[in-house]
């Protein structure tokens, strides 16, 4: 974040849909303070 702006992404893969849900939605937690 730059400025309070998203300028990247967060990218996950590699486990099942629930659990790379879950790593993801604990990126933009921890992006979001």
């Amino acid at each position: 974040m730059v400025n309070g702006e998203v300028i990247g992404g967060i990218g996950v893969g590699g486990g099942t849909v629930d659990e790379d849900i879950a790593c993801s939605q604990a990126g933009l937690d921890a992006i979001a303070d």
